[in-house]
């Protein structure tokens, strides 16, 4: 699971590079990334379906400004 998570930070730091993302835009997703990879690990339901909505919600602000 922790090597899915770094994967995914990559791939967020590689987007930034390319999408020209702000710092704090990065570390939005990264934060709602940690909240789910979170969830996942005590397999908490509810704490996914959360985790997923705020996450979805963090992409909408970072990608439609």
């Amino acid at each position: 699971m922790l090597k899915k998570y770094n994967q995914l930070i990559s791939l967020i730091d590689e987007l930034a590079k390319d999408e020209d993302l702000k710092p704090g835009k990065k570390d939005i997703l990264k934060r709602a990334l940690k909240e789910l990879f979170h969830a996942l690990d005590t397999k908490n339901i509810k704490g996914v379906r959360k985790a997923i909505d705020q996450l979805s919600k963090e992409l909408l602000i970072v990608y439609h400004p």
